[in-house]
């Protein structure tokens, strides 16, 4: 053989083994059949236990999957960074329920303390005890578990009064023990697709130095937090996920992101139930934040911006129905941009549908906030305002309709400026509200069914009327009661106020959120938050 050919054969050998070493594998994880003994490279030969997942290291763009069906009551601690384009996948494969990981662990070995309570030896303090699945309230002292469905910990026991006054040996008793379903802590680019989480103690999901994270398709339940970023961890991604809590357990957040290097999060098209917390999702000191087709009900608040550290801006709220704010939680806002001063916070919101309560303080508030646009929003039935900005500059409100707003419909106070045009507001006490302090100007607008249309201080707009806007339902009750009828007085009255806030609510969608349509392209602009076609 010659050394030409040699060479090249060499060089070829090489090669292959070059793409051999740099091609993805796909592991499998099986909690029942698997075997950490086993190659875990087949679904014949699968690991078994988290640990074993835990304990490898992993080439961009690998695969761990998890048996479909399969539990464990175990953390993933992620050990390796995929790479762009090729992020390391942690999903599932067969067919049934998505493979869950329990951040809770069963408790056994009882034997009888007194009366009707029973007593096992743990070695941890537990937040939350279930009984065959049901959430049990916590005593308050040993002496104080008096009844059944009650637990209390001390010292190294637990102590369980169960429902039926029964013995808890045969039964599924769990108690929180992990942090964590998932850490993910100097990782980047791991994608988590299709599992269930469960009862954390504090995070389902966390990550903190991890950039280019995604949580998608899952279901998760049970946590202080679902997903929580912080560190550089930029570029977070929430998509497609559930989240919800058993009666009587208090969550905070759905997704918390705070930390001035974790920019540009989206969360997006999740379902989230009444979490009873603070702010269901929430942007500390983020720039660039996204949150858009979410459904949320319950909590203090919806959806928050706030810079607490620094200004921050960019953030996009759009095509999310939020419901029943709550501001015994916390300021009842569902959605708020909130700055700390000397700091503020700068936000599109547009094209949302927010169903307020009676806990429910705004629709939208801001609070230092700056260079905000809020358009094309359906607000109804807040408790006081459907919008109220304090202390907050160079603010634009157009094409809103707001509906049931006792104290005011748009309010403006303590200092700053606001524009406020195509508008409907409808059933307030005043419908534009503003201090002496603040300036304000206003046209275009459609205001009925208030005791005052303005403020004093503010000047009346040439075009706004004192009007019935012909809403197709005369007491609005859902988002579609809020088109137009074609004898409207909002329908072509409208100011042309350019792009972007030529996007108008499309009548001819049926359900929110509903797509948009240009008002150039129709000729003439409408007012409130739906065209008239």
């Amino acid at each position: 053989m010659s050394k030409g050919i040699l060479r090249a054969f060499l060089v070829l050998m090489m090669g292959m083994c070059f793409l051999m070493s740099a091609a993805a594998s796909i592991y499998y994880v099986d909690s029942t059949a698997g075997k950490d003994s086993n190659s875990g490279t087949s679904t014949s030969k699968p690991w078994k236990t988290l640990a074993k997942v835990n304990s490898r290291s992993y080439q961009a763009g690998d695969q761990i999957l998890l048996k479909k069906g399969s539990t464990w009551r175990e953390q993933i601690s992620v050990p390796s960074s995929g790479a762009s384009g090729k992020p390391i996948l942690i999903g599932a494969y067969g067919s049934g329920s998505p493979p869950l990981i329990n951040a809770a662990d069963l408790v056994t070995n009882w034997s009888g303390y007194s009366g009707f309570v029973y007593r096992s030896s743990i070695s941890w303090a537990p937040s939350h005890v279930w009984y065959n699945g049901a959430l049990l309230s916590q005593a308050s002292s040993l002496s104080g578990l008096v009844s059944a469905s009650t637990w209390f910990y001390s010292s190294g026991s637990l102590y369980l009064w169960a429902p039926g006054n029964a013995n808890p040996s045969g039964h599924p008793v769990e108690a929180d023990h992990r942090s964590r379903a998932i850490d993910i802590a100097s990782r980047s680019f791991i994608t988590i697709d299709g599992l269930s989480l469960k009862n954390s103690t504090s995070s389902l999901v966390a990550t903190w130095n991890g950039a280019h994270i995604t949580v998608q398709n899952s279901t998760m339940k049970n946590a202080w937090m679902a997903v929580y970023a912080t560190a550089a961890s930029p570029y977070l991604t929430v998509s497609h996920c559930t989240y919800s809590v058993d009666p009587g357990y208090v969550g905070r957040d759905f997704v918390l992101v705070s930390s001035t290097t974790a920019d540009n999060p989206i969360v997006a098209n999740n379902v989230i139930g009444d979490i009873g917390g603070f702010v269901v999702i929430l942007f500390s000191d983020v720039n660039n934040a996204q949150a858009y087709g979410n459904t949320m009900t319950g909590s203090g608040g919806g959806i928050e911006t706030a810079g607490i550290t620094r200004s921050v801006s960019g953030a996009l709220f759009h095509d999310n129905a939020i419901f029943a704010s709550d501001n015994r939680l916390v300021d009842g806002e569902s959605i708020k941009v909130r700055g700390n001063p000397p700091y503020t916070a700068s936000a599109s919101v547009y094209h949302n549908y927010i169903q307020g309560g009676p806990y429910t303080w705004d629709g939208v508030g801001g609070w230092y906030a700056a260079n905000s646009k809020i358009y094309g929003n359906i607000i109804a039935s807040s408790s006081h305002y459907g919008i109220q900005f304090t202390i907050s500059s160079n603010n634009v409100f157009y094409n809103n309709t707001i509906y049931n707003s006792p104290t005011a419909g748009i309010a403006i106070y303590s200092s700053g400026s606001g524009d406020v045009e195509n508008n409907i507001i409808q059933s307030s006490a005043v419908g534009i509200s503003g201090d002496s302090s603040v300036t304000v100007t206003e046209d275009y607008n459609i205001i009925s069914g208030v005791t005052t249309l303005r403020s004093t201080s503010i000047a009346a707009g040439s075009h706004t009327v004192n009007a019935d806007p012909q809403f197709v339902a005369s007491s609005p009750a859902g988002s579609n009661d809020f088109k137009l009828k074609s004898t409207s007085p909002a329908v072509g009255t409208g100011a042309s106020l350019g792009s972007p806030y030529n996007m108008i609510l499309d009548p001819s969608g049926t359900v929110f959120p509903y797509p948009a349509v240009n008002q150039d392209s129709l000729g003439s602009w409408e007012r409130g938050a739906f065209a008239y076609q």
